[in-house]
């Protein structure tokens, strides 16, 4: 008994000179794609951390630490010879800082003219406070002076007390 092979193809129409027992030719499967698969999700966990401590250590802002004025500011000199060179002194730059807080009072003008919003605002503050340490500066000259005259006061009173006690005694 003859061993009958089993049809590779099943066709209902046979191509001419065709066998349905022969095998068909390879094809290429399109379909079939291999899965690889890859913990990624702790990696990215980190990376996002990571990558968000970098942005925000490397991107934050320092404010200012020193004045602009108070770079600028001209030290009151004490190689002054006698207190009356040493009030001129004190005078003229007491005049110079009363020119400026008046620029700066036309500055603050300047600026609540202009409206509100917030940069403007941020500039009339600053205005402000600018006109306020020169104030201060100015009252300190004052007091100063203040000073240099009740020690000129103390002296002459010291002088003529000296000047009385001899005169007693003589």
């Amino acid at each position: 008994m003859a061993i009958l092979q089993n049809p590779k193809n099943l066709t209902d129409i046979k191509a001419r000179g065709g066998s349905v027992f022969r095998s068909r030719e390879v094809r290429v499967n399109l379909a079939y794609q291999p899965e690889i698969r890859v913990p990624l999700t702790r990696a990215m966990k980190f990376l996002f951390v990571a990558a968000s401590l970098l942005v925000f250590v490397f991107t934050s802002a320092v404010a200012p630490t020193t004045s602009s004025f108070a770079q600028t500011s001209n030290p009151i000199s004490t190689t002054a010879s006698t207190p009356q060179e040493e009030r001129q002194q004190l005078e003229s730059q007491l005049k110079d800082l009363e020119a400026q807080i008046d620029l700066y009072n036309n500055q603050i003008a300047s600026y609540q003219k202009q409206g509100k919003t917030l940069s403007n605002e941020i500039s009339r503050l600053n205005a402000k406070v600018e006109s306020l340490n020169t104030t201060i500066k100015a009252i300190n000259i004052q007091i100063r002076q203040l000073d240099r005259k009740i020690q000129e006061t103390e002296f002459q009173i010291a002088s003529t007390q000296s000047s009385l006690d001899s005169s007693r005694a003589a």
